[in-house]
This record gives C-alpha cells, structure tokens and sequence, in this order.
C-alpha cells in the first residue's frame, strides 16, 4: 500500500499551516516508527509536524483493529499535550495545532497529524557533535530543564517513560530545553495502550526491571522511578557516550541480561547492584577526565546513583523520604547549582 504520511510536502493544511519540506530521522527529532516528520511554516514561522504513518495498520492482518488501535494512541497523545499545554509546562514541548488531511486524490485515507515548536537541536546530536569541555553548562543547565519537565509532568499525573537525548530539545545555545513526544506517556488517571507493556518506552534505554520482566503493581514504582532512570541515564550519556541501559549490557554476563534470564527478579538483583557499582565506577573514571574537582565529580556520580538505583522501589533523593520518594525538587536544585557552577566559569 502507497504511504499516504509519506506525501505531505508542499500542502497547506487547516489552520494555513504550509509542509515544507520532510525531516529525515536523526534531523532535529528521532521520529518513530508509526510516524513521518516535516518542517511546517506559518507565517515566518517554522514548526515540527509529526504525520502519522497509517500505511502499517492498514496493511496488517486486521486493518479495523490496527487503525483503531493507531488513533486511540494518537488521540491519546493529543489529549495529553492538550493537558500539558493547559498547565503551562514550559519545559515541555507546545502544541500548536491537530487535525487530518487527505494528501492522495486517488487514496481516500486521512493521514492524522501533530504541530509542535521546533527546536534548533537535541541533547543527542549536540552532545555527540561538541566537546565535553566546552558543553558542561550547557549539559548541566539542559539537565536541569529536563528535572524541571519531570517535575511538571508527575504534578499533573502524568509519565513519560521515554525521555533520552533525542527527546529533549534544545531551543538555544545556554541549553534551554524541552522534552518533547509524548507518544509513549501515561496518565494515572486514564489507562493508554501501552499500560500493559513491560517496557512501554524504547526498550535500548528501559530501565534492568523491565527489561527482565518485573512489573510493580504500584504507580509510582513502575512508573515515576522509571522517568527517573531515564533522567539518569542522560548523564551516562553525556559523559560515557553510552546511556545507562548500554552500560548494564557491558557490565553483566550473558546469563543475567534480557532474553536469558528467566528467574524472579529478587534473585538477580544482587548481580545488578554489582553491576550497578562497577558502572559507577566507571563513570567516575570517566568525569576524572573532565573534572579536575573531586566534589563535582561526587556530585554528578551521587546523582547517577540516586537516579537510577537497580532497584526502582530504592530510585529518588533520600532527602525526599519519607513525603515524596521521587520528588525531583532535591534533582532539580542539585542541577541548578551545578548549572550555575559551571556557568560562572565562563563569565
């Protein structure tokens, strides 16, 4: 079946919303796999449209069911960053418009589709694309953005379960950043499609719990601690140019990573906390050679530690204990400080 996602370019949609041109993926966002991304223009003003792909759905075994199930994901997203923008989440990407389009004259199917802010680049391409030295402050004042989001996000119910470099945004040089796709989120007040899923987000940076199964009854374990992992695993990224995920799959023997291990979760535990100490360590050795400050380098290593405990019921600040164990008030001060430190330095 012909992509009608894949033939927006040169239309002009509801709202005088003009499809420039497609983004490749890697270019500005990461994109998806049910989804075709363009730059949008309106008035001088350029904009990111995630087209959604429904070619898939409608090609597979069961079109009713695969085309319902893609537009109760869409709208679902929809609905949440209605939410966000509601709320006034400044950390988290804006909405500017929704709604459908026919591109094919010949192919009566509607393509659905989202309008957000663009971003001039994301965390992932601007770190992979600049030197440790001369991108702390940025680093560190991005990071604090993301805690920022996290924080609005649980404050109205609300998970990401996604976030990684290629999902925070970067809107200008200082590293202010949005997090951006939703299209794995949850809300704790109404259930989505992926609420039964082990690993709802991108199974390369789930955290160990979920890429061996372990499913906690309770909201905030299965589902804040994960957002914190994931915050965590940004540093890895930044400073080991491996996310937290990649490191488990280094550090752990083939019997103990997913797909191998069959065992209860409370059984291996005591392997991923090795691990987990192994990869500490390495992540010191790796900010020694950034840092010539051995409180700096303590600092962002207690903050990996905090974050992205093996054990999700253990995640979160213990200065948070025992009001909010996930909290992100206490992350979000230590980055501010952090940030501020390094931003001195350049004045």
């Amino acid at each position: 079946m012909q992509n009608p996602a894949e033939h927006l370019k040169g239309l002009t949609l509801e709202g005088d919303w003009y499809v420039s041109e497609k983004i490749e993926h890697g270019d500005d966002h990461s994109g998806g796999n049910f989804s075709i991304c363009y730059r949008v223009t309106k008035n001088g003003h350029t904009a990111f449209l995630k087209a959604i792909d429904v070619s898939k759905a409608m090609g597979g075994p069961d079109p009713t069911r695969g085309l319902q199930t893609l537009m109760n994901a869409y709208e679902y997203e929809k609905e949440l960053c209605t939410t966000c923008d509601g709320r006034r989440m400044d950390r988290v990407v804006r909405i500017l418009a929704a709604g459908s389009t026919y591109p094919l004259k010949h192919l009566p199917v509607f393509v659905p589709y989202l309008i957000f802010e663009l971003a001039s680049t994301t965390l992932r391409e601007h770190v992979l694309e600049t030197t440790h030295n001369m991108d702390n402050a940025t680093l560190m004042r991005s990071l604090h953005n993301v805690a920022v989001a996290i924080s609005q996000l649980h404050s109205a119910g609300i998970v990401h379960q996604d976030i990684k470099g290629s999902n925070v945004l970067l809107f200008s040089p200082d590293g202010e950043s949005k997090v951006a796709d939703l299209g794995r989120a949850e809300m704790i007040s109404k259930e989505s499609i992926y609420f039964h899923f082990p690993i709802a987000g991108d199974p390369d940076y789930a955290p160990p719990e979920q890429r061996l199964n372990y499913i906690s009854d309770k909201w905030d374990v299965r589902r804040r601690s994960t957002d914190l992992y994931l915050l965590g695993s940004l540093i890895c990224f930044y400073y080991t140019q491996f996310p937290m995920t990649a490191l488990y799959e280094i550090h752990l023997a083939p019997e103990f990573k997913k797909g191998a291990w069959k065992g209860k979760f409370e059984q291996v535990l005591p392997v991923l906390k090795d691990a987990f100490q192994e990869i500490l360590e390495f992540l010191e050795e790796q900010l020694s050679e950034t840092f010539s400050e051995k409180d700096i380098i303590q600092n962002i290593v207690k903050l990996v530690k905090f974050l992205c405990d093996p054990d999700p019921s253990k995640r979160g600040h213990p200065d948070s204990l025992p009001i909010d164990q996930y909290a992100m008030e206490r992350f979000i001060t230590s980055f501010d400080v952090l940030a501020n430190r390094f931003e001195s330095k350049l004045l």
